[in-house]
């Protein structure tokens, strides 16, 4: 997936909308402001970290990898929809 391709608001989008079902709206903004600053542009693959940084409860750690695959898509369909 070509990250450099797609809008960093996009792309804080598709991670927003992914995170918001499992997390506040504060702990959302401390997360979306961690991945601008950390992460927003390194490759996809640097979601992973991501994550390990974002959940931190148990609670969250179950629903880790159903997050992962939720930001996979969105970021996915805003690639194939700037095509």
């Amino acid at each position: 997936m070509s990250t450099e391709r797609l809008n960093i608001e996009n792309r804080r989008f598709a991670i927003a909308s992914s995170l918001e079902p499992y997390i506040s709206s504060a702990a959302l903004e401390n997360a979306l402001n961690l991945w601008e600053q950390r992460y927003s542009s390194q490759p996809v693959y640097a979601l992973n970290h991501f994550l390990n940084d974002v959940c931190e409860t148990d609670d969250l750690k179950h629903c880790r990898r159903h997050i992962m695959r939720q930001m996979l898509r969105a970021l996915t369909s805003l690639e194939q929809r700037d095509w």
